[in-house]
């Protein structure tokens, strides 16, 4: 779920953006070099799944001081 929330600039000012929000678990790893978080999507329009194919966004974050390497 989409919901707008406070999210602030890096000159302080403060605008409305959207975020995700889930009360499910989420995937989320990590190694010696890297973390993963695993996000997943549902196309919706006005509150009905549109169709049933399942989308993921993954992000990759490295580890500060070590070789990331895909």
């Amino acid at each position: 779920m989409t919901k707008f929330k406070e999210f602030y600039l890096l000159d302080g000012s403060m605008v409305q953006a959207p975020f995700m929000s889930s009360i499910k678990r989420q995937f989320i790893s990590t190694s010696d070099t890297f973390t993963v978080v695993k996000l997943p999507y549902k196309q919706q329009l006005g509150g009905h799944l549109i169709n049933k194919l399942k989308f993921s966004m993954l992000f990759f974050s490295q580890i500060r001081g070590t070789g990331f390497m895909i």
